[in-house]
């Protein structure tokens, strides 16, 4: 009995890592879209939804989507069929040289999550109107995600923001979670093309996926794994384990960060009780970005805020206060003839 239990115990350690390296697999860990909440009306994000089912299940704040005034919905083409956001617009536009957010969510929920719909309003309290979709497959979209989808997504998303007659310099970009490798990537891509974005929010964002699965699987399973290395059966030859060679969704925010222009204005924002991203991804983003800029006099703003008590979605609810003066100074500034602020971390109370 002993023996069988081992035998099947070294079965499943055999299986699982088998069934990880499926495309689908990772892509379901990767692409929450199938979590599709909250449940509104797309159509009519002004309409309020109490969710009266729920209430026993959700928080406080939660229990209702209050609604958004002044956001229009609309659509935009993809390749994988259309998208579908909102465009939410202030009583006051602003006047000074950002004019616009593009706002990437997170690998669940929708753009209707609860964690956003502060930030919305914030943003728009500044004069600034707020573009908000969501990705192939995730809320009203079309489609299914992958990486190189979402990576297009971003790039017709910009190109809808710049019809309206907003140029990449008068926008701030913000990405939250898996939204921050989307927007480290489209950023870098205008960047290399001359078109920079004038400001970039990072909040509770990821390093890569390697770093996450090496954060989240046990260290045992790569133990097991390397003992295959070299191991030869029937003439097939086990070669060194390679976890990045079998990830099918990579977003490697660290090799990208660089590409964004030094000119770029950027806010790295975690909590450090974040339980599902620890908070060391965005201290080799912030690592990065920092010895990138620290010997030049002319480079962009660089801010790295820490909560002691701040969690995946609610760090920017709790730091509202601070992250409005922050981006108020920041969207109220061009780009730059000299360094703003002395680069360094700051943690929030």
């Amino acid at each position: 009995m002993r023996q069988t239990g081992v035998r099947a115990l070294v079965a499943l350690m055999g299986i699982l890592p088998c069934i990880f390296t499926l495309k689908s697999f990772q892509g379901m860990l990767v692409y929450a879209s199938y979590i599709n909440w909250p449940w509104v009306d797309f159509k009519n994000p002004s309409m309020e939804n109490k969710m009266k089912l729920l209430d026993n299940y959700l928080p406080y704040q939660a229990q209702s989507f209050p609604g958004i005034p002044n956001a229009e919905y609309i659509r935009i083409n993809s390749d994988s069929g259309s998208l579908g956001g909102w465009v939410m617009t202030p009583e006051k536009e602003a006047s000074g040289p950002v004019r616009a957010v593009v706002y990437f969510h997170g690998n669940g929920c929708n753009r209707a999550g609860f964690h956003h719909l502060d930030k919305y309003k914030m943003l728009t309290s500044l004069g600034l109107k707020v573009f908000a979709f969501d990705y192939r497959g995730f809320g009203d979209s079309e489609g299914y995600p992958d990486e190189e989808g979402l990576y297009e997504d971003a790039r017709d998303i910009f190109r809808y923001v710049q019809d309206q007659g907003f140029k990449s310099s008068s926008i701030l970009v913000w990405g939250h979670s898996l939204g921050g490798a989307v927007g480290i990537y489209i950023a870098g891509e205008l960047s290399v093309a001359k078109m920079p974005p004038h400001s970039m929010v990072l909040e509770s964002t990821f390093s890569s996926v390697e770093h996450v699965v090496r954060d989240l699987v046990p260290t045992f399973w790569f133990k097991f794994l390397e003992f295959f290395e070299n191991f030869e059966l029937f003439g097939l030859k086990f070669g060194p384990f390679d976890l990045e060679g079998i990830l099918w969704h990579k977003f490697p925010s660290i090799d990208r960060i660089s590409r964004i222009s030094n000119k770029t204005h950027i806010l790295v924002l975690h909590g450090l009780k974040d339980e599902i991203l620890s908070p060391d991804h965005s201290q080799r983003l912030y690592d990065s970005i920092s010895e990138t800029r620290r010997d030049l006099t002319d480079a962009g703003g660089l801010w790295y805020l820490r909560d002691k008590e701040g969690r995946h979605n609610d760090v920017s609810f709790r730091n509202m206060a601070t992250l409005h003066s922050l981006i108020e100074y920041c969207i109220s500034h061009p780009f730059p003839q000299h360094t703003l602020q002395i680069l360094g971390t700051h943690g929030i109370q």
